[in-house]
């Protein structure tokens, strides 16, 4: 029996005695309670984590803890001491050397109070703290300091901040990596790096959730590359090249409940000289009530996607200013890309587009207030087969060209928005078969340029909208066509509402038009379908020119002050149907000359009158006209060589010229 004590003592020397194990000597008295201890001691080993305080001013270590089985430490004062739990190197430059040894399954660290921190003792050679294989490591309430990484988990580890400062690494705050996850909770972390490389990486596969999370002093704030996914709560991110990059991974900022802010949690990134968002075959999120804010950029752009997928509400991206710097855009959605942005604010200047969609790219503005300026450009460029969809949005400002551009074989839908034009700009240009949907919308000019233009094979479809245009066209359709209906359009001068030429065609329908210009409709070679709407000119109406055609029916009205209501000219031609009027007041309602010819059908009454006398319908130079039924026309001459064929009683008087 004697014997057998004697080894169970031996065994029980042979543990550690780091402040919980107590030790006997031989001839010792055994003390129950002090055995007692043991035992509980040993079963706290073998069944979770031993607590120890380590106070690194009395030069205790925190390896020499971890080493001696404890796995829960409490630290005090400054430990200059390099955590390096690795057997394989981290990079492929073999700056983090192995050391062969791995950390306890689970090891936590924290801080005694706030001055509590763990320095690089490796003069920036090593990682601060470095754990693999499965490790779960724990870090609260203390500041890790220097190193090439600051605290790096990989292959499979777990890392848990709470209240932790990272300040100080030269290439990366934080390294998730090799399906390992990081969590950081309402404490949250602040990450201050020297100047240089990333505050946190996510990688190869890994992913992080954090409640809260402030970066600064680096050059890209959050990376997650190759397969990863990062869901967040708030940001602040204050760095010098960029804010946020993501390859081939996801970023979700998110809403809902529980301990998040009642209006959401809020990303910012300010400081950025490339990019704030670089999206990279990724997915990005912002979850509503959740809000992204991007402010003092000083270069290069605000989000960037390519080959990607995003929903961004609550954005607010205020006074970008890229003017000089060549072409930067303030939003880059690209590559087959398709994002959704609700609620935003958009403003700034640029020598580009402040905005540019491309290359099969789909983008929808919900909510968009956007005000800006192009010293050189569009506003919103949407081109190389690509389309927007904008609604319930508000669109102000200056371009070299238009607030919206639309082009090679691009589109767009802009439903319940406005525009609001402080200068001479279009606002929304078509070309290179390009296709629009304005509907249930306005757009206000005040200056000398179009307001829509549908240029070389496009097709624009205008409903339920009221456009107000300064003193150039409102609308010209060049190569195009065009579908005007239930709108209202009007001017303060210039050349005309809607001009229609080189070959285009038009229909306008159940619309009123007001035109203070000099031609209220000109159409140059083209095709009009005027049905059920009204135009009143205050000098010339409708000209149609050079082997043009138009239909004027239902109900439609054509009036003119001064000028001619409608005139045609060189080979065109008009065809008058049922219930229709042409009046003016000081002119000729209707002159038909150079080979044109017009055809007034049988129906409900035509009214075609000059208010003032003289001739209603001047027939002229080989034109021709042919009146059927019975009609309100006084009077028509013919000369030179003209042709009118008049059903008896159509006019009361045909001038005697009239062949």
């Amino acid at each position: 029996m004697k014997k057998i004590l004697i080894l169970f003592l031996m065994c029980l020397m042979q543990f550690p005695a780091y402040g919980q194990l107590n030790t006997f000597q031989e001839g010792d008295v055994l003390s129950a309670d002090k055995m007692n201890e043991n035992f509980q001691h040993l079963e706290q080993q073998f069944r979770g984590a031993r607590s120890i305080k380590v106070d690194c001013a009395a030069g205790e270590k925190i390896n020499d803890a971890i080493e001696n089985g404890f796995s829960d430490i409490n630290v005090s004062g400054t430990c200059y001491e390099n955590l390096l739990y690795t057997v394989w190197r981290d990079n492929a430059n073999e700056d983090l050397l192995p050391n062969n040894t791995l950390a306890p399954r689970y090891l936590k660290i924290s801080g005694a109070s706030i001055d509590s921190k763990i320095m690089d003792a490796s003069a920036n050679t090593e990682s601060t703290i470095s754990v693999n294989s499965g490790t779960t490591l724990f870090l609260q309430n203390i500041t890790i300091s220097g190193g090439v990484y600051g605290v790096a988990a990989v292959r499979n580890s777990n890392l848990l901040l709470s209240g932790v400062k990272i300040e100080n690494f030269t290439a990366r705050g934080i390294r998730v990596s090799d399906s390992s996850y990081l969590g950081i909770d309402i404490g949250g972390v602040t990450i201050v790096g020297s100047g240089t490389g990333s505050g946190l990486v996510v990688e190869t596969g890994s992913s992080a959730w954090f409640n809260t999370a402030t970066i600064s002093g680096v050059e890209t704030g959050i990376e997650a590359i190759f397969g990863s996914t990062i869901l967040t709560g708030g940001y602040i991110i204050s760095a010098s090249v960029n804010g946020i990059m993501l390859n081939n991974s996801r970023f979700m900022q998110y809403g809902g409940t529980g301990d998040i802010p009642a209006d959401g949690w809020t990303g910012k990134i300010t400081g950025t000289s490339d990019v704030a968002v670089l999206v990279y075959q990724g997915v990005f999120d912002v979850w509503d009530p959740g809000a992204l804010e991007l402010h003092d950029l000083i270069g290069g752009r605000g989000i960037d996607l390519r080959q990607s997928k995003a929903s961004i509400n609550n954005l607010k991206l205020l006074d970008f200013n890229n003017t000089g710097s060549g072409w930067n855009p303030a939003i880059h959605i690209g590559n087959g890309s398709s994002v959704n942005f609700h609620n935003a604010e958009i403003s700034g200047s640029t020598d580009g587009q402040l905005i540019n969609i491309e290359d099969g790219a789909t983008v929808s503005f919900e909510k968009l207030t956007l005000t800006g300026e192009s010293t050189e450009n569009d506003l919103i460029g949407i081109r190389r087969n690509s389309h927007m969809n904008f609604r319930n949005s508000t669109i102000s400002g200056t371009a070299t060209n238009s607030l919206i551009s639309i082009s090679d074989s691009s589109s767009a839908q802009v439903r319940d928005s406005s525009f609001t034009l402080s200068a001479d700009v279009t606002a929304i240009g078509l070309t290179s078969s390009s296709n629009l949907r304005l509907e249930n919308s306005s757009i206000t000019g005040d200056g000398n340029k179009t307001l829509v233009s549908i240029h070389h094979g496009s097709y624009g479809e205008i409903r339920d909208t009221t456009l107000i245009g300064g003193t150039q066209n409102v609308i010209d359709v060049d190569q195009s066509r065009l579908s005007l209906r239930d709108s209202s359009i009007s001017n303060k001068g210039g050349d005309s509402l809607l001009f229609i030429h080189q070959g285009s065609s038009g229909i306008v329908r159940d619309s009123s038009l007001t035109s203070a210009s000099e031609i209220g409709i000109d159409v140059d070679s083209g095709e009009l379908n005027f049905r059920n709407s009204q135009l009143a000119a205050s000098d010339r109406g409708m000209r149609l020119y050079q082997n043009t055609f138009a239909a004027i029916w239902d109900g439609s009205s054509v009036s003119s002050t001064v000028g001619r209501a409608i005139e045609l000219s060189k080979g065109s031609g008009l065809r008058v149907r049922s219930g229709v009027s042409i009046l003016s007041s000081q002119a000729t309602a209707l002159k038909i000359e150079q080979a044109s010819w017009a055809s007034i059908d049988s129906g409900e009454q035509i009214t075609i009158s000059k208010e003032n006398g003289g001739p209603d319908i001047e027939v002229s130079s080989m034109s021709y006209l042919n009146v059927e039924g019975s009609h309100q026309i006084e009077q028509v001459d013919c000369s030179r060589k003209s042709y009118a064929e008049v059903v008896e009683g159509a006019v009361v008087n045909l001038g005697s010229d009239c062949l």
